[in-house]
């Protein structure tokens, strides 16, 4: 659950509020969801419903392939060579392999397809463009894989296609042999990194909780006051881990005094806060802080995330001349190991 939401909570002194057990909890009658394999899974085909076909193809693709191992994720974004982004309709990041439906009306415009970039988002545009900071996006080549419908097609020759498709994904699997990696958790535990010894930007890490990250400093339990501002000190004053409520939109509501925003690459965490402002940017310009950052924010299908997306430090010269604290991004990696010695 994310920060700005505990605190309007437990300001407005909601029955459901449970401090014990903030993470779980009713909000508005929706419940805040706890991603396991389940949710993960029917949410992502979820997606698809809109399209038919795509619904039919990658249903079946899923349904045939039956390996709860295999993890699969629609509307991918990745980076074309050209720059320009796009949406895979199926990617399997363990194979980098997607899939691409190409429904009756898309014939007529099969290049144009091929190269959908964000502008089919549309009123999502400026919103995805901010969510690329903290979003996965596939930037090597894609080995794409095509399924064709054209209006005379029957069920057989969609079936056929299919299956060739199905073939192609079990065939590389069975390839890469040792080196597939089987997909066990969406969130995985804090003892997988500490037993890797390093946590990079590129696994995808995701946590549930506060206390979830601080397994991985060697912190086995952090206090409720850390938690709720979602600021906590790992080496004295020098380094703290930190999980900013991102604002990735004008919709976005923050309980706050800070608001956090994200450069669209990724390389800035912006910090402004609403009351004193000039104190507050004051306050570090002294110090020589490292911040590695797990960022909260809701995902592409609603849940709440604490992932991480760098290890930061201030960049005091921006924040001078801007007048917010500007963090800049200084690795994509952190070393566990020194932490447990």
């Amino acid at each position: 659950m994310n920060i700005w939401l505990h605190n309007y909570l437990k300001s407005q002194n909601k029955q459901y509020y449970e401090q014990k057990d903030f993470e779980n909890l009713w909000y508005n009658g929706y419940k805040v969801i706890q991603m396991d394999k389940k949710e993960y899974i029917v949410n992502q085909l979820k997606r698809t419903f809109h399209k038919k076909y795509e619904n039919y193809c990658i249903t079946r693709i899923i349904h045939k392939l039956d390996n709860e191992y295999i993890q699969f994720i629609t509307q991918q974004l990745f980076k074309r060579p050209d720059g320009k982004f796009a949406l895979a309709d199926l990617y399997f990041p363990q194979l980098n392999i997607s899939v691409e439906i190409d429904e009756p009306h898309h014939l007529t415009q099969k290049e144009a397809d091929k190269q959908r970039t964000l502008d089919i988002i549309k009123a999502d545009q400026e919103i995805r463009k901010k969510y690329t900071g903290i979003e996965d996006i596939i930037l090597d080549p894609i080995e794409e894989s095509r399924i064709e419908i054209r209006e005379e097609s029957s069920i057989e020759e969609i079936n056929n296609e299919i299956d060739i498709v199905i073939n192609k994904i079990e065939l590389k699997i069975s390839a890469m042999g040792d080196k597939f990696v089987p997909w066990k958790n969406v969130y995985e535990p804090a003892s997988y990194y500490i037993k890797k010894g390093f946590i990079e930007k590129n696994d995808n890490a995701k946590f549930k909780t506060i206390d979830e990250i601080g397994k991985l400093f060697n912190i086995e339990k952090v206090s409720m006051g850390y938690k709720i501002h979602g600021y906590v000190p790992i080496v004295n004053d020098s380094e703290y881990f930190w999980c900013p409520h991102l604002k990735l939109s004008d919709d976005d509501v923050i309980i706050n005094n800070a608001i956090n925003t994200i450069s669209p690459d990724g390389n800035y965490v912006f910090e402004y806060f609403k009351k004193d402002n000039d104190t507050e940017v004051k306050k570090v310009l002294d110090d020589n802080i490292k911040r590695y950052v797990f960022a909260q924010y809701k995902d592409e299908i609603g849940n709440e995330s604490k992932k991480f997306i760098g290890v930061y430090s201030l960049d005091k010269d921006e924040t001078l001349k801007e007048n917010v604290r500007v963090w800049k991004k200084i690795s994509n990696k952190i070393e566990l190991k020194k932490y447990f010695n």
